[in-house]
């Protein structure tokens, strides 16, 4: 009876803590913080996400996703810029062309103890609204 107990308990408790772990963002991301263009389109539907373009002035003119925001991640002091204009009680949606840019920019905003996803591979597949100029 007791060893039936405890296979219970621990059957509980697993499914518990699977519960507890797949409701936790509701982010689908690989273990580097890198989530798809498509898990990106999802998120960006949600006013809780703050998003982050960290391209060129010159390529956020010329396009980017609707309602984000713009420092080049090679600006000197970039981290100081970051912690200036983002919320840090809200996950970043961090974006670049390719997908690099914006990985380094992820690792530096998760250093500073922002909760950060980038979008892997970047924007260049992206078929949703684009503004662009300065808005």
């Amino acid at each position: 009876m007791n060893k039936k107990f405890l296979t219970c308990r621990i059957a509980f408790g697993l499914l518990i803590l699977s519960m507890l772990i797949s409701c936790s963002h509701g982010v689908s991301s690989d273990s580097d913080g890198s989530i798809s263009i498509d898990e990106f389109a999802r998120l960006t539907e949600d006013p809780k996400y703050q998003i982050l373009d960290v391209r060129t002035e010159q390529e956020f003119r010329a396009g980017h996703i609707h309602g984000a925001l713009n420092l080049d991640v090679k600006t000197d002091g970039f981290g100081k810029h970051a912690a200036s204009m983002l919320d840090k009680t809200r996950p970043v949606l961090v974006y670049c062309h390719l997908g690099q840019r914006s990985k380094i920019a992820m690792d530096i905003l998760k250093d500073m103890g922002y909760e950060a996803y980038n979008v892997k591979d970047g924007i260049i597949n992206w078929t949703g609204k684009i503004d662009s100029g300065l808005e």
